[in-house]
This record gives C-alpha cells, structure tokens and sequence, in this order.
C-alpha cells in the first residue's frame, strides 16, 4: 500500500524532472518563440501554396525553410567573404609598407564635437602609420575586442535566426495539429471566445 510518503518522493521526483526539463529547455526558448512568430506570419502564404501545389505541406515547408534560410545565409557568405578579403588585403599592404592612409582635410577640424581630435589622429597616421598604432596601441586593442565581441554577437544572432527558421518550417509542416493544441489551449484558457483569440493572437503577430 502506497504511504503518504511514497506519494511524496513521487511527487517530488516529478517536479524535479520538470524542473530540469524546463532548465534544459530555457535557452532555446527564445528560439522556439522566434520559430513560433515566424510560422504564424507567414502561414497564410503557406496554406494558399500548399492548395496551388496539391496539398504537399512537407514539400512547401521545406521549400519555405530554404527560401528563409538563403535570405539569411547568402548575403551572410558574401559580406563574410568581402570583409575576410579585404582584412587580408589590409594585413598584406601593411606587412609590405605599401598602405597608406588618405590625409584629411581641413574641414574635418570643422566637424561638430569630434572634428577637432580626429583631426591630428587621422594627420598622424596619414604621416606615419607605424608611429600612429604605437601611440594608440591600447585603444586599438580595445577597438579590435570589441569588433570582435560584435561580430561574435552578430554571428550568434544569425545562427538563432537560422535555427528559428527551421523550427518555423518544422512547425508548417504540422501545422494542422499544432492549430488544434492552439485552439485547444486557447479554449481552456478563455472559453467560447478562443477562435476570436487565436484569430487576433495571429493578427497582431503578422501585423
């Protein structure tokens, strides 16, 4: 027979393993969500492209997910590929003495708040570029950490999108079950009002 504390331990052994679920799963909530947003958005598009092309909603969904994923990924190789060149070229020019610096004119001493102490700086490493990244070598590197933190950054951010991208085209891909657990939710959460919940739930995210 099952003793009150039996029926404690169980308890307390569920509760840990929702609670470890849910802190597994925390990080990608932001990506779930994202994957969310985007499938409702366009999800009208999608049903009127699955009817023009016979009901094939695997087909559509996958179709979807590359055409999101190359407006992510293409001008990411290309910016990617430029910046990656033209570092090389600036590394190559400056090991054989061969980058210069443009000199600056003279209403650069003119320009509001920052014109006056941009302009020796910029003088100086026109004159001599050597002299100029030993004076400013601290601030340099303070500059190259953070250019590297921000593409970092932005890397990450282009990845979540990517992954937020497939989830949105896993979850077109069964979209018909996930609009009955919506509804189902929306329902137990609001009554006989959850049509016109959802309804304005998808309205306002497309909007």
């Amino acid at each position: 027979m099952e003793t009150n504390i039996d029926r404690l331990i169980r308890i307390s052994l569920i509760i840990l393993l929702i609670t470890g679920s849910l802190i597994i799963l925390a990080p990608f909530a932001i990506l779930l969500l994202w994957g969310i947003i985007i499938a409702v958005a366009i999800y009208p598009v999608f049903v009127k492209t699955v009817k023009r092309l016979g009901g094939r909603k695997n087909l559509v969904s996958v179709l979807f997910t590359m055409a999101g994923l190359s407006v992510i990924l293409i001008p990411t190789i290309l910016v990617t590929g430029s910046g990656a060149s033209s570092y090389k070229f600036l590394i190559e020019s400056f090991n054989e003495g061969n980058l210069t610096i443009p000199m600056p004119r003279d209403d650069v001493k003119e320009w509001p708040i920052i014109g006056e102490k941009l302009y020796p700086v910029w003088n100086l490493a026109a004159h001599n570029l050597k002299e100029f990244i030993n004076t400013y070598s601290d601030d340099l590197r303070q500059y190259g950490s953070w250019l590297v933190e921000t593409l970092a950054g932005l890397g990450l951010t282009i990845v979540q999108f990517i992954v937020s991208i497939i989830i949105a085209g896993v979850l077109l891909a069964q979209a018909e079950a996930g609009k009955n657990a919506i509804h189902l939710f929306a329902k137990k959460l609001v009554g006989e009002k959850s049509e016109d919940f959802v309804i304005l739930t998808g309205n306002t995210i497309r909007s």
